[in-house]
């Protein structure tokens, strides 16, 4: 982390407590990236770090990885359990689908997200974001039709929105 620069740049993952090279989606060793976070997130990590400046970021007591597992029967599952929200089979990846979700619906180019993401292609991002869909009628509803036949030619020339047609 450079909490200076606003960044955090990945250069390995851990799973079950163990550490590995990042990679990609399909499979490409080494796929170290520098991802921008907000000023928001640098004030939480560095309450959360307390001044510490070696060591993961999430670690134990001992200062070694923290297992999903741990985490998300401890500490998520309470969390969600509480705010009534558990659903069978949600986990930690949920967090990453979210975001990308967020960023794409924010309007963020696909090709930065594939780099933040360590995606090598849109496929995931269109996996993400498909069940996002049902979301889009009851927004499209609230549009007046572009073509409403109700809506007559004075209405238009009164709104200002008849264009001006110019015949020679």
């Amino acid at each position: 982390m450079d909490l200076d620069e606003q960044t955090i740049t990945i250069r390995r993952s851990v799973f079950e407590g163990e550490e590995n090279t990042s990679k990609s989606d399909t499979g490409d060793q080494d796929r170290t990236r520098t991802v921008p976070i907000d000023p928001s997130i640098v004030l939480e990590l560095k309450k959360h770090l307390e001044g510490r400046r070696c060591g993961y970021l999430f670690q134990t007591r001992n200062g070694t990885p923290l297992r999903l597992s741990n985490v998300r029967e401890d500490k998520l599952y309470p969390i969600l359990k509480e705010l009534k929200l558990i659903q069978p089979g949600i986990g930690m990846h949920a967090f990453r689908r979210g975001r990308i979700s967020q960023l794409v619906y924010s309007g963020v180019s696909r090709q930065v997200i594939r780099d933040w993401c360590g995606h090598s292609s849109d496929r995931m991002i269109d996996h993400y974001t498909k069940l996002l869909r049902q979301h889009h009628a009851p927004e499209m509803a609230k549009l007046k039709p572009l073509l409403d036949p109700s809506w007559t030619q004075i209405d238009r020339e009164e709104s200002g929105t008849c264009p001006q047609v110019v015949v020679n």
